[in-house]
C-alpha cells in the first residue's frame, strides 16, 4: 500500500527539521521535505512493524538528529516514553537542544567509538553497557546501526536484550547478503556494491569497512536468538533487489524471550 506523505513540514513542527549541515550527516542532503518524507516512512514502519502504542515505552538506538523522533513527537504520549541515544555528539546536541517540551522523551551521548561517526570515541563497543533497568523498554529499533557495526557486534544484542522486556519487540536493520535461498532475485538499479571481506561479512569500502556492511541473514538471526530474541518476521529491502519492499535497508522483528 502506498504511503501519504507531506510534501511540505508542518509549521507546527518545522523547528523539529535540522539545518542542512546537520540533516546531511544522515544522508539527506535536500530540502526539508525530503528529510520529513524519509523521517514518515521509517515512522510509519516502524509504529506498523513494531505495533507501536502511545503508552510503550520506546528506545531508539543510534536516534541521530531525530528523524524518526519527529514522527513519534506528537504520537508517544505519558505514561508512555522515548528515549534516544547516540554516539555522535552534534547530532544528539541538536535532539537535546530542540525537542524539550515534553517530559517523557529524553536523549543520552554515550562516547561509544565509531570508526564512521565517533572515529575519537573513548568506550569500545565491548566495554559498553546500557545504563537503563533490566526489561525497562517493551519496544525498541535500530535504524542503520547495525550496518555500521563488524559482526558479530561485540555481544551488542546480549545488551540490548537485557533492557527489552519478556515479550517486548525490537526491529533492527541490515543489508543481508544475497547469497540466501529466499533472497529477491528482481533486477535493480539499487544493488550496492559489496565487497567480500573474506571474515563473515562484506563492506563497501575496504579502507574503512564500518562505513557500509553487509551479513548473512542466517548468521544474524543466529547472534540474536542465542541472544535471547525469536524471529517473527523480516522484510527484504530496496536495495537487495525486492520491488514490493519497505525501504532501502532489511528488517528483522523480533520478540524477546
Amino acid at each position: 500500500k502506498r504511503l501519504k506523505l507531506p510534501r511540505t513540514v508542518d509549521e507546527e513542527q518545522i523547528h523539529l527539521v535540522p539545518p542542512l549541515n546537520i540533516r546531511s550527516t544522515v544522508g539527506s542532503k535536500g530540502i526539508p521535505w525530503e528529510y520529513v518524507m524519509v523521517g514518515e516512512r521509517y515512522g510509519t514502519y516502524t509504529k506498523m512493524l513494531l505495533d507501536l502504542k502511545h503508552s510503550d515505552r520506546v528506545l531508539d538506538i543510534g536516534c541521530g538528529c531525530g528523524r524518526i523522533t519527529r514522527t513519534l513527537w506528537n504520537y508517544i504520549k505519558p505514561p508512555g516514553e522515548y528515549v534516544g541515544y547516540d554516539c555522535h555528539m552534534l547530532l544528539l546536541g541538536w535532539c537535546k537542544a530542540n525537542f524539550v517540551t515534553k517530559t517523557n522523551f529524553s536523549f543520552d551521548l554515550f562516547d561509544i567509538h565509531n570508526v564512521t561517526y565517533n572515529p575519537r570515541g573513548k568506550v569500545q563497543l565491548k566495554d559498553f553497557e546500557l545504563p537503563y533497568p533490566d526489561g525497562y523498554f517493551n519496544k525498541a529499533f535500530s535504524i542503520s546501526i547495525f550496518t555500521h557495526i563488524i559482526p558479530p557486534y561485540d555481544d551488542y544484542p546480549e545488551k540490548i536484550a537485557r533492557v527489552i522486556a519478556k515479550g517486548g519487540l525490537f526491529m533492527p536493520s541490515f543489508f543481508f547478503q544475497e547469497n540466501e535461498p529466499d533472497f529477491p532475485q528482481e533486477e535493480t538499479q539499487n544493488r550496492k556494491n559489496f565487497k567480500d571481506t573474506g571474515k563473515g561479512y562484506w563492506t563497501l569500502n575496504f579502507d574503512q569497512h564500518e562505513s557500509g556492511i553487509c551479513v548473512k541473514k542466517s548468521d544474524t538471526i543466529a547472534l540474536f536468538k542465542k541472544a535471547g530474541f525469536k524471529l517473527l518476521d523480516n522484510r527484504w529491502g530496496g536495495w537487495s533487489g525486492k520491488r514490493d519492499h519497505l525501504e532501502n535497508q532489511d528488517f528483522l522483528i523480533l520478540e524477546k524471550q
